[in-house]
């Protein structure tokens, strides 16, 4: 998500999941700090689900929680 783009249009251009309801759900994501696993964690926070992050890097986690929170 650049820094320039608010939640709300990032979810409507890219998140694919943003078409279910995931806010009864509790996903775990392993890999969250990069990569494909960051893109997870993001659009499942955004489809509303509470997210648990893996990560082995505190500082790629900690980026991570950012964006999703």
């Amino acid at each position: 998500m650049t820094s320039s783009m608010d939640k709300s249009e990032f979810k409507q251009l890219v998140c694919p999941l943003s078409s279910f309801d995931l806010s009864k759900k509790h996903i775990v994501v392993t890999g969250g700090g990069r990569g494909l696993g960051q893109g997870i964690a993001l659009s499942a926070a955004l489809a509303g689900a509470t997210v648990t992050i893996i990560s082995r890097s505190t500082d790629e986690l900690n980026s991570t929680v950012k964006l999703c929170a």
